[in-house]
C-alpha cells in the first residue's frame, strides 16, 4: 500500500494532455466522471455488502479503467487491488481497502471538481 501512496492523486501531466485534447470540452469528461463514479463507487459498496466477487470485481475493474483515464493513480491502483482481490474470492476482511477507496475517491473528487471550476 506504500507504493500506492507514492502515486499522484491526480495526474498533472494526464491533465494537461486532456486539456490540450479535449479543448473545449475537458470540463465535460471531467463532469461526467464526477457523474460516473458515484454509480461505480455505490456499485463497489454494494456488491461487497451483497458479498458478490464478481459483480465487485467489476465494478472496481470498470472504475480503476475510468479513474486512468483522467489520471487518478491512486484511485485506479486502489480499485486495482479490489479487483484483484475479488477475483482471487478474497472478499472478507477487505473493508479498510474499500475505506481507503473512498476516502481517495473523496479527496479526488474535491481535485477534479476544482478543475472543472478552473
Amino acid at each position: 500500500m506504500n507504493d500506492i501512496a507514492a502515486l499522484p492523486r491526480l495526474d498533472e501531466v494526464v491533465i494537461a494532455e486532456l486539456k490540450e485534447i479535449m479543448e473545449e470540452d475537458f470540463a465535460m469528461l471531467l463532469e461526467t466522471w464526477l457523474q460516473d463514479a458515484v454509480d461505480r463507487v455505490s456499485a463497489i459498496d454494494g456488491s461487497f455488502a451483497d458479498k458478490n466477487a464478481e459483480a465487485l470485481r467489476e465494478a472496481s475493474h470498470s472504475f480503476k479503467g475510468s479513474c486512468s483515464n483522467i489520471g487518478a493513480a491512486r484511485l485506479s491502483q486502489l480499485s486495482a487491488v479490489v479487483e484483484q482481490k475479488a477475483r482471487d474470492g478474497q472478499i472478507d476482511g477487505i473493508e479498510d481497502l474499500l475505506q481507503d477507496l473512498k476516502s481517495e475517491y473523496q479527496a479526488v473528487k474535491v481535485l477534479v471538481e476544482a478543475e472543472v471550476s478552473a
